[in-house]
């Protein structure tokens, strides 16, 4: 009866092992496709975070990029804008300092000439103040002879540099102001420096 009972519990005790290895194969079984699917599904995630990073940083580069050109167009543009204002002052000045009353009263005789003998046509010649006075006392006196219409000197306010002259009353003037004929030469040279600074740039 000793033998059969010490029989029983070691058979119960095999069993009990092997289901306990059984059990703990299981588990560890069970274990390791977590395991598995856990490590996949990180994986996974990681891609999809590494491709998202990528994307989100050649965007970046792109608007980047982008921003530079952009930058780099308004530089450009400004430097071109400030240049041409620079030409334009210098342009004016220069063009001032041109119009004194030497050139003013061989330019006015000149187009005094230009329209012509008719004793019929007066002439009304817009100047500043300055100029009008200078030449009231010159003008007449040295080029009478040569000025066969007549002609009114008028202060205009509007008048800087140089002057505007047109038949009396018409309204209608020739304009050889500082403004008029620096704009003429803006028109002519804008364009060459702008090409020139664009081949530059």
């Amino acid at each position: 009866m000793e033998m059969d009972l010490k029989g029983i519990i070691e058979k119960i005790k095999e069993e009990g092992v092997s289901e306990a290895d059984k059990k703990a194969e299981e588990i560890i079984s069970g274990a390791e496709t977590k395991a598995k699917s856990i490590i996949k599904e990180t994986e996974e995630k990681k891609d999809k975070i590494l491709k998202k990073a990528a994307e989100e940083a050649d965007k970046l580069r792109k608007n980047a990029d982008e921003s530079v050109k952009q930058a780099s167009r308004d530089a450009m543009l400004a430097l071109k804008a400030s240049l041409i204002g620079l030409f334009d002052t210098v342009i004016k000045e220069e063009v001032s300092k041109e119009l004194n009353p030497d050139i003013l009263k061989e330019t006015i005789v000149n187009f005094v000439d230009k329209f012509g003998d008719s004793e019929h046509t007066s002439l009304e010649i817009l100047l500043n103040e300055k100029d009008k006075k200078s030449l009231e006392k010159t003008l007449f006196a040295r080029f009478k002879d040569r000025m066969k219409t007549e002609v009114t000197l008028k202060v205009s306010p509007s008048v800087e540099k140089g002057f505007r002259i047109g038949e009396k009353g018409s309204n209608s003037y020739y304009d050889v102001t500082d403004d008029a004929v620096a704009e003429a030469f803006k028109a002519f040279l804008n364009p060459k420096i702008s090409k020139i600074i664009d081949k530059n740039g």
